[in-house]
């Protein structure tokens, strides 16, 4: 009896469910709570820049998918591409919510400004100088680096099923994605109270 290949593996979304998984985990040891959001640790850490790292990686492909004739190279290009997009507005107010624990995440709402995300920053900090900066390894950012990559990857294939919409409705496309992506026991969500197409 063989092993047939019946369908394309999606790696982005099994590495995210991964790192959810670990988020859960992490859930059941520190309380996701206001009063723990400045806790901070190696799991913690470790988590935070897997995450983000894999923010990087997505956020490149996004922002291929949104304007082919660029080639972002970091936060600020893709800060760029996002904002000069129609998609713009709906994915900086976008929510992420972790039902579980009574939370909403707004991890992009920075770009309604001109800085990035706490997050990403905290992020770079710990990368490059976790000696100094290890404690901003932290509950509140690795959860909204989390809620970040959640976006990214939804909006990601939203984008790339964009072609078959002539209308350009990117709400319908988020509906989709995020209905073929999702387990109903997932633990981020995004917020399906902003798209009425998503409630169950």
């Amino acid at each position: 009896m063989g092993i047939h290949n019946n369908g394309k593996k999606d790696l982005l979304w099994n590495y995210y469910l991964t790192l959810s998984k670990e988020l859960s985990d992490i859930s059941n040891y520190i309380e996701f709570d206001k009063a723990n959001y400045s806790t901070y640790s190696i799991e913690l850490a470790k988590l935070l820049m897997s995450a983000s790292s894999e923010v990087d990686v997505v956020m490149k492909q996004l922002c291929h998918s949104l304007n082919k004739k660029r080639k972002p190279k970091n936060i600020n290009d893709y800060k760029t591409i996002i904002k000069a997009d129609q998609i713009k507005t709906i994915f900086i107010n976008e929510a992420v919510l972790i039902p579980r624990h009574g939370l909403e995440l707004h991890p992009w709402s920075n770009w309604k400004g001109s800085s990035n995300p706490e997050w990403w920053t905290a992020y770079n900090n710990v990368k490059h100088e976790r000696n100094n900066h290890f404690a901003k390894a932290t509950l509140k950012n690795t959860i909204n680096a989390m809620g970040a990559l959640l976006i990214c990857i939804v909006y990601l294939r939203a984008t790339e099923r964009m072609p078959q919409h002539n209308d350009g409705d990117y709400k319908e496309a988020i509906a989709w994605a995020w209905g073929e992506l999702s387990p109903r026991d997932m633990f981020l969500q995004l917020d399906r109270v902003a798209y009425p197409l998503l409630r169950t």
